[in-house]
């Protein structure tokens, strides 16, 4: 570590060497007790244990003990008091102690340095900027242990002083829904973009929706991105698990994820939001995946719960809401909206009640209007968009010239890419429903699209 440390300016080799010790803690003996009495090295492993668990962290795969990289020193300290003898527990109590000193000497200082002098701080200032410092340092203290057996073995966890406890409740209920917020972020955001398996069954989706929901009512302060998209993220997921895997999910609990899709829909656009601006984790794109599900003939259930009625309602706010997301300033909302009516097509119609598919397809044809550049803007020095509003029933052709935004077209025409399109007997209850022939013509545009100058479409 000397040789580490040796005209060392900077705080990441600090990092390293911390890092380093924690991941070889049994081996490293009394080398982590300088960084445990600092109180900075543990504000700085706090964050970036919080900033790891994003899709911007490095693979930890193939790094001896890798698991430790998601311990803080609170972990750490913890497993040094858990496996220590009477002698050096009593030495790691004082390193606590000391954890303490120095933070209030710090916190002296600061003050000295920030001009308003010691007497500024009152007593009961600088005790209640020493509350959570004090609850690390009761990790250091073997007398806060406890031990208590369960059915997976025995279960060994640190309790700060009840003193501590009740005077740190208001910031440590704050901090529960901000790290709530974050668990439901990694597991129903983070993870999926990861590629990794749902780790969660109805129990879990049940209790995560509860906890979305007291989130949406009381949002964390101390969070970063909008109310929003932790809710919906997980509403999101338990539609999908609801009515395509037939996951048995509360009705109670469906309603307010179907309703939560519903008012982000109403909610859009994005004032901040343009053509190419990327959030996968948005509340909207969440929301853009599962709305077309909630037009299915089987998602009657889950549109009467949140009416209260027949459902009717919601059935008319989930066909604007399909509109207003087709409208969406940034490609990928209408790129997420097009992978849930994916799911819209694969479905038969039923004879009763409006056709799926045709809602279906307005809306995609409505996502396709913008799609064509209009005259040049010399102000903002670029084509202004053509609006087409030409009745795609009319069998009015659309013409598509080298003018047409590929790019967009690319994003837009998602949701009519198959790579096989069956006949509609074979799909379709309704021998009325002639959306499948309008899907095909579209579909072989698209797959046209790089070679095409000029097309027409017609019905």
């Amino acid at each position: 570590m000397p040789i580490l440390l040796d005209g060392c300016e900077n705080l990441a080799m600090l990092g390293l060497v911390v890092g380093l010790l924690v991941r070889h803690i049994e081996k490293a003996d009394r080398l982590l007790d300088p960084y445990l009495v600092e109180p900075v090295a543990w504000f700085r492993e706090f964050d970036r244990v919080a900033s790891e668990n994003s899709m911007l962290a490095a693979s930890s795969e193939r790094i001896v003990a890798f698991e430790r990289r998601s311990w803080s020193l609170r972990e750490a300290a913890g497993f040094l008091v858990v496996n220590s003898d009477d002698e050096r527990a009593a030495e790691l109590r004082g390193v606590g102690e000391n954890l303490v000193a120095t933070a209030r000497r710090q916190i002296e200082a600061a003050a000295e340095d920030e001009g308003s002098g010691i007497g500024a701080l009152t007593g009961a200032d600088i005790e209640q900027q020493l509350l959570p410092i004090r609850a690390w340092a009761s990790v250091l203290d073997r007398d806060t242990y406890r031990a208590e057996r369960t059915d997976n073995g025995l279960r060994i966890e640190s309790e700060p002083p009840a003193e501590i406890v009740e005077a740190m409740r208001p910031d440590t209920e704050e901090l529960e829904r901000s790290q709530a917020s974050m668990r439901l972020t990694g597991r129903y955001c983070i993870e999926p973009m990861r590629g990794q398996p749902d780790r969660f069954d109805a129990k879990d989706l049940a209790v995560d929706l509860m906890t979305a929901r007291e989130l949406l009512e009381c949002p964390p302060a101390i969070g970063v991105s909008d109310p929003w998209d932790v809710p919906a993220a997980v509403s999101a997921r338990a539609l999908e698990a609801r009515l395509l895997r037939s996951v048995e999910v509360p009705n109670e609990l469906l309603g307010f994820a179907a309703d939560t899709v519903l008012q982000v829909a109403e909610g859009s656009p994005q004032q901040l939001e343009f053509e190419e601006s990327y959030f996968e984790q948005g509340a909207n794109r969440s929301a853009a995946r599962v709305l077309p599900l909630l037009l299915l003939p089987h998602a009657e259930a889950v549109r009467v719960e949140v009416d209260g009625t027949d459902g009717s309602t919601t059935f008319d706010r989930a066909i604007g809401g399909g509109a207003l997301f087709a409208n969406a300033a940034a490609h990928e909302v209408r790129l997420h909206l097009a992978r849930g009516l994916d799911h819209v097509w694969r479905v038969p119609c039923v004879e009763q009640g409006q056709c799926h598919h045709q809602i279906a397809l307005d809306i995609a044809i409505e996502s396709m209007r913008d799609s064509v550049l209009g005259d040049w803007n010399d102000k903002s020095q670029r084509h202004n968009l053509a609006i087409s509003r030409i009745p795609w029933s009319k069998r009015s052709p659309i013409l598509l010239t080298t003018r047409s935004i590929l790019c967009a077209l690319t994003q837009r025409f998602g949701h009519l890419r198959q790579r096989r399109w069956p006949e509609p007997a074979s799909r379709c209850g309704r021998e009325s429903c002639s959306t499948w022939s309008s899907l095909r013509t579209a579909a072989h545009f698209f797959r046209m699209r790089r070679t095409w100058t000029v097309a027409v479409l017609t019905h």
